[in-house]
């Protein structure tokens, strides 16, 4: 039986090799987030994985991505995340969003789907990664550098719009757990993405 540790890097190696078969030099940087980067995966985790490309995937590629994904996850014995099969953006359109955030003032309840990818996509950004792979690190690391204070604000935007009785419970408390907590975000997941390709 694999060790945690053994597990991890078996799915790191795998997810260097097959994002780099996968998109080839359109990669702009890759990785794999969420619980495995962050150590804290069971069981019952799914395997977060965060692609940026330079331009527009044809048919062929998401089809390709896709099926590697679920590969995957059977392969190491993880179930996938059917609504948010890993994250697949352009590197125009991730700067664009993320543009959005400079002068956002955040309310509990976010309305917008584009605030609340620009939010999710910057966490991804400056979070912990495994198996990073970066074809323009100059980009990869001037988007990290600007972003990598956004969390914290947010953390203490969220406590001071929660009352003082919760303030006093959760401020000592991961900017994660304080977010997953308070805020709402618009029911969404990321198969209109592939549907546009026909594979829904």
């Amino acid at each position: 039986m694999s060790t945690r540790k053994e597990t991890e890097e078996k799915i790191r190696r795998d997810f260097m090799n097959g994002v780099c078969k996968i998109f080839g030099d359109n990669l702009a940087f890759g990785f794999i987030c969420g619980g495995f980067a962050k150590g804290f995966w069971d069981n019952d985790h799914d395997i977060d994985t965060f692609i940026c490309v330079k331009k527009p995937i044809n048919k062929e590629t998401a089809k390709a991505y896709l099926e590697w994904y679920y590969n995957l996850h059977r392969k190491h014995n993880f179930p996938p995340d059917d609504d948010y099969p890993g994250e697949i953006v352009e590197l125009d359109v991730l700067q664009k969003k993320l543009k959005l955030l400079y002068t956002l003032k955040l309310d509990l309840k976010v309305t917008d789907i584009n605030i609340r990818e620009a939010i999710l996509w910057a966490d991804m950004l400056v979070g912990k990664k495994m198996g990073l792979l970066c074809t323009i690190p100059e980009v990869c690391n001037a988007l990290q550098k600007e972003f990598v204070c956004y969390p914290e604000k947010w953390k203490t935007e969220v406590l001071s719009l929660i009352s003082e009785e919760d303030r006093l419970k959760w401020q000592d408390k991961s900017y994660l757990l304080v977010m997953e907590k308070f805020m709402q975000y618009p029911k969404t997941d990321a198969r209109g993405f592939y549907m546009k390709y026909g594979l829904n």
